[in-house]
């Protein structure tokens, strides 16, 4: 048995692998962790390549859907397809009148 002091601050007792699973499941930064490994693995990328509040609001469907994997996967895939990077939809730097 172990204690673990969540990222609240609250103590857990910890009994074996079943207890940090469970744990990991059904705390918020679990749950963000899972979307955030889980987004970088499909499109290479973090998702704040995309967004400062892009992994919020994909958690936040995530917990909505019943923590649907699929389609976790499939809303991932839209937004890498139609969103722009936060670097590639930056304007370009203007060219410099005294390089040569």
């Amino acid at each position: 048995m172990s204690d673990y002091v969540a990222a609240d601050g609250a103590v857990l007792q910890l009994k074996g692998a079943r207890d940090v699973g469970v744990h990991a499941a059904e705390s918020a930064a679990g749950q963000a962790g899972f979307v955030r490994n889980l987004f970088h693995s499909l499109v290479k990328q973090p998702p704040g390549a995309y967004s400062p509040e892009l992994l919020g609001r994909l958690t936040d469907k995530f917990r909505a859907d019943g923590f649907h994997v699929r389609n976790l996967a499939v809303e991932v895939a839209v937004v890498a397809a139609l969103r722009p990077t936060i670097a590639a939809a930056a304007p370009a730097a203007p060219a410099n009148p005294h390089a040569r």
